[in-house]
Order: C-alpha cells, then structure tokens, then sequence
C-alpha cells in the first residue's frame, strides 16, 4: 500500500520533530509527507490547525482539546471560517471539534455542537462519519 500523507492529533512531540514532519504552533496536530509525490505548500499553521495547499484541494487538520472554553472555541471556528472562506479550491477537513452529538441523527447535544453546526450551514456542508 502506498501511504502519502501520515495525519495525526497530539502527536508524540519527539516523533512529529522528525523529518518530513510538520507540526502547529502548539504540538496539538502534525502532518508528514511520507510519500513524497505530491506537490504541496504549507499554507496556514495556528495553535491546534495546519492547513495544505494541496493541487486539488486544501487539507486541513484540526484538533481542539475538551478542555477549551468556549468563548475559545468560538473564535477557533470563526479563523477556521475564515481558512475555508479564503481557499480557492474545495477543501477537506480532518478534524476533532470534541463536540457532542446523538451519532444516529447527529442531534446537536451541546454549545460546541451548535457552533460547529452554525459553521457548516454558512458554507453548505455535512458531516460524514
């Protein structure tokens, strides 16, 4: 099988130092370009998110720990509003919102939820289990 990309949330910081990788500001995400073959730019890198320019799309990966406030996760979701609003091409997100659902008809359970649902609405999109 060939692997291009290994995708992780809190990574182990020694492992995600190694070459090919590329971690956030704060060592919550990281990415490594294994395969090398295909072109891509760093295009974003905050505290918990890394986004990449890839030919096709932009790939983000998110992860935002259980413990953020949430006035803290709003202001998240509205740089990662901003992040997709700006990308000129489709983007895929790879995330972990730690927000609650009932999974059988994802139900929003939680404050966290219904901002996250409010931020799909705006950009007409769904989640896939």
């Amino acid at each position: 099988m060939d692997v291009d990309f290994v995708i992780t949330s809190e990574p182990n910081k020694y492992v995600a130092s190694g070459n090919g990788w590329c971690a956030d500001r704060n060592g919550d995400v990281a990415i490594c370009d294994v395969g090398g073959r295909i072109r891509w730019r760093l295009a974003e890198r905050g505290d918990s998110l890394m986004a990449l320019e890839l030919a096709p799309a932009v790939l983000i990966r998110v992860y935002i720990t259980p413990n953020c406030d949430i006035p803290r996760y709003a202001e998240f979701m509205n740089r990662l509003h901003e992040l997709v609003t700006r990308a000129r091409r489709k983007v895929i997100i790879l995330c972990d919102f730690n927000f609650k659902i009932i999974e059988a008809d994802y139900t929003v359970i939680n404050r966290r939820g219904e901002i996250l649902a409010d931020l799909m609405h705006l950009h007409g999109t769904i989640l896939d289990k």
